[in-house]
């Protein structure tokens, strides 16, 4: 999986955003969606294809979590991409 083209990474006032290009406006207005530092890391990772497996893993090493809380907490994570069409499945 990975991010769909035409989003990008902002930060502004600290916070960072998911966003559309301008190229992608029309097909994406109105998605703005609201990262942490972990959503950060995550969606830098999701630039390339990646697996769900490397994301746990990579939240596990990152953070010291188990297998389940990192599972629980990606799923939080892609829910609203997916639900925006963010994430495309390669």
């Amino acid at each position: 999986m990975r991010i769909r083209d035409g989003f990008i990474l902002r930060e502004v006032a600290e916070q960072y955003l998911l966003c559309p290009s301008c190229s992608e406006k029309a097909n994406y207005y109105g998605i703005i969606i609201t990262l942490n530092d972990c959503g950060k890391l995550l969606y830098e990772n999701l630039l390339n294809e990646t697996s769900k497996e490397e994301l746990i893993m990579l939240l596990v090493e990152k953070y010291g979590i188990s297998q389940e809380k990192a599972l629980e907490d990606l799923d939080s994570f892609l829910a609203p991409l997916e639900d925006k069409n963010a994430i495309e499945y390669c």
